[in-house]
């Protein structure tokens, strides 16, 4: 099973937590106290943590976690610029024996240079990469590198559920609506709920435009607000910088 859990308060994060009914493992502690309470009120022990990148609202909590569970194993990229005791090269594997399944690490650089996302059966945790109809901001990547990780997400299957680390999903849907029409979105906006991780692949490959950047229709039809567009790089840089304006 899989659990969303919200941490640090007003900043909108989301770790994760997959668990059987004995043992735990979470993503993307951005504070222990929360997680801490989730696994007691569950009576879970926790074995170990993985982080998508090293900011800190993703990897505050590990040391109070590590203190109740001293022998948890932390997670990363092989490029992590954090403490760990495993790291993970692009596509490598390691099995979780409580599972009785593999987790695959994909590199996807761009948010930050050791960003990774983690795969488990027909779920992606892709922390700060991609967002229900939107995306990160690339903080230590180029447009082109942060393009690039988001269009191997997008090659993953239709069915994959994406878990995402923050609640932006109705500010990235306002900003979809201003640059485009969408009876489907118009009507999601009425009623959406106020958490909407996890979300399929499908959809957002259907309504997110940053994993539309390859369509020559959506260029010509961004062109008329954010200039002209003639590749998918240019149409991603100029969504991004929208976005960041927004």
């Amino acid at each position: 099973m899989i659990s969303s859990v919200r941490v640090l308060g007003s900043s909108l994060n989301y770790c994760h937590i997959i668990h059987n009914d004995q043992y735990a493992l979470v993503i993307d502690p951005g504070e222990s106290e929360p997680v801490l309470d989730w696994l007691a009120l569950h009576h879970l022990h926790l074995t170990h943590i993985l982080i998508t990148h090293h900011h800190l609202d993703h990897v505050q909590g590990i040391n109070g976690l590590k203190l109740n569970f001293p022998n948890t194993i932390v997670i990363a990229s092989s490029c992590s610029q954090i403490a760990h005791d495993i790291k993970l090269q692009h596509h490598e594997t390691f099995l979780v024996n409580w599972l009785n399944s593999h987790i695959t690490c994909l590199h996807i650089p761009g948010h930050t240079i050791d960003h990774c996302a983690y795969l488990y059966q027909n779920a992606a945790f892709v922390g700060d990469t991609l967002f229900s109809l939107g995306c990160g901001q690339n903080f230590e990547g180029s447009f082109e590198t942060m393009l690039n990780s988001i269009n191997l997400i997008k090659s993953l299957n239709d069915q994959t559920m994406i878990y995402f680390a923050h609640e932006y999903t109705k500010k990235n849907l306002l900003f979809t609506l201003s640059l485009t029409d969408s009876p489907i979105l118009e009507k999601y906006l009425e009623h959406i709920p106020s958490k909407t991780v996890p979300s399929s692949l499908a959809f957002e490959k259907e309504h997110n435009l940053f994993l539309q950047c390859d369509n020559p229709i959506l260029w010509k039809q961004l062109s008329k607000k954010l200039g002209p567009i003639s590749n998918m790089l240019e149409c991603f840089t100029k969504l991004r910088l929208a976005k960041n304006r927004f």
